[in-house]
């Protein structure tokens, strides 16, 4: 997918794309269930994005995942340090706002 010495930027540029268009989500359109989907029922994150998530991030549910600030994100090193650890948390943010929009 990314190859050379931008692969970072771009994933940060197309995290901040996703968490964009979650800011755009309506909650009263989305149900409170759905919102409080745990971030443990995402089905392509690995079981240590989801600890980092949790532990790095402070969010349970994947409603609190995709409102999380670009910028906290950008600090947590955990995600920032490793190509694939951004990866995957994009891939995670991905499948949360399809779980909330119900396109599953």
């Amino acid at each position: 997918m990314f190859k050379d010495h931008n692969d970072m930027n771009e994933l940060k540029e197309r995290l901040a794309s996703l968490l964009h268009k979650a800011g755009e989500l309506n909650p009263s359109a989305i149900p409170t269930a759905r919102k409080k989907i745990p971030v443990w029922k995402l089905e392509a994150a690995p079981v240590r994005i989801k600890n980092m998530i949790g532990n790095a991030l402070g969010v349970d549910t994947i409603w609190d995942l995709v409102h999380v600030p670009h910028s906290k994100i950008l600090q947590a090193r955990c995600f920032t340090n490793s190509r694939a650890r951004m990866l995957e948390l994009v891939a995670a943010v991905e499948e949360a706002i399809k779980l909330l929009n119900n396109k599953f």
